[in-house]
This record gives structure tokens, C-alpha cells and sequence, in this order.
């Protein structure tokens, strides 16, 4: 059964730096993007999402709040899922797939949160978001 539900990597699907086959971009002024995934599958991507977004301690001038910026927070997941295809040596021409990463960190690592995320630090930190945006 699916069920549509807002995309935790909506600003970044958009951005062009990932795709994933379940996204439904809806409205590309608000970029609203829906997931059209099997409900217990979504659990992964918003694990997946989190574990990236803990990583802003590696960023310079975030709030004392902890806030995250739109370019930080899309240098985070962009550049950290690029890290993670590096890391797992699956580099492609194309914009990494979230569902592939996902499956890629699981089978390498069984769960994402055993993966090395401390070891993306250089991959985020080198993430330029404006060069790497596709149209």
C-alpha cells in the first residue's frame, strides 16, 4: 500500500543533487515534493534525513539555535549522499537515487545508522550547492 506523504529530500530533489522514483514534484514555486512510497519503507528516508541534518556541527555559522540554513541544509544532504556513493564506490553522471543509497547503505552496513557518517565531513564541507545544481 502506498501512501502520499511530503519528501524529506524535497529541497534537494529539486535542487537537482538527488532523485528518487518515488518523488511527485507538485508545485515547483513551493517545492512540494510527495512521496508515493510503500508506507514502511518511508521510515528509511526520514532516518536517513535526520542522520544527515546531525551532522551541522562540521558547518560554520550555524545559529546558536541550531538553525540550519536552506544552503546548509542542502550541502548536508547533498553533499552527504554524494559522500555516501563515494564512500561505497557507486559514483554515477547521474544525480544519486535516495532509494539506491538507502539500499546500498543497508547492505553495506545493515542499518544506516551504523554507517561511518563522521567519515562524509569532507564531502559536505566540499559540496558547492550552486555548482552542482542540475536544471
Amino acid at each position: 500500500m502506498t501512501h502520499e506523504q511530503y519528501c524529506p529530500f524535497a529541497k534537494a530533489i529539486f535542487n537537482g543533487c538527488v532523485q528518487c522514483a518515488y518523488a511527485l514534484k507538485l508545485d515547483q514555486r513551493t517545492r512540494k515534493v510527495n512521496c508515493q512510497q510503500a508506507i514502511d519503507k518511508r521510515p528509511s528516508c526520514i532516518e536517513l534525513n535526520e542522520l544527515l541534518l546531525s551532522q551541522f556541527n562540521i558547518l560554520d555559522n550555524v545559529e546558536q539555535h541550531g538553525e540550519i540554513s536552506y544552503s546548509q541544509r542542502l550541502k548536508l544532504v547533498c553533499g552527504g549522499i554524494a559522500g555516501i556513493q563515494s564512500l561505497l564506490d557507486k559514483t554515477s553522471a547521474q544525480a544519486p537515487d535516495v532509494q539506491q543509497t538507502i539500499s546500498s547503505v543497508q547492505h553495506a552496513y545493515n542499518t544506516l545508522s551504523d554507517f561511518p557518517f563522521h567519515e562524509l565531513a569532507n564531502f559536505i564541507l566540499g559540496f558547492d550547492v550552486r555548482r552542482n545544481r542540475r536544471r
